[in-house]
């Protein structure tokens, strides 16, 4: 099972950066339903459920993988590959951030904003 399937992933806009909305524990990525499409218009948006969440593929769920936050940025990483662009930003609350964030620094031409 591909990555799209495996977190759910849509991909919408034609922006020239990409916009990645990260949910956090206890929710799934219909939290940004009503701000994510105001953002398409002006960025290619991506938006995705971890897994264990929403409508991600709970077979995928790793006890080992998920015990921390590695597990998740490694996800982030590879959601975010395949619609990234030369600049890209996320926003995201609770664990989203710190995942982001810690996936981005080790990586060159990582996130250029985070909120």
């Amino acid at each position: 099972m591909g990555v799209q399937q495996r977190n759910n992933v849509n991909v919408v806009g034609e922006g020239p950066a990409t916009l990645v909305f990260a949910h956090g524990f206890g929710c799934d990525k219909h939290m940004w339903r009503l701000l994510a499409p105001r953002y398409a218009a002006r960025w290619r948006t991506v938006l995705f459920d971890h897994v264990g969440s929403g409508a991600s593929d709970l077979a995928a769920y790793d006890r080992v993988k998920y015990a921390s936050l590695h597990g998740y940025a490694d996800d982030v990483r590879e959601v975010i590959e395949p619609s990234r662009r030369d600049r890209w930003s996320s926003s995201g609350i609770r664990s989203a951030p710190p995942s982001a964030c810690w996936r981005a620094s080790r990586r060159p031409g990582g996130s250029r904003r985070m909120s």
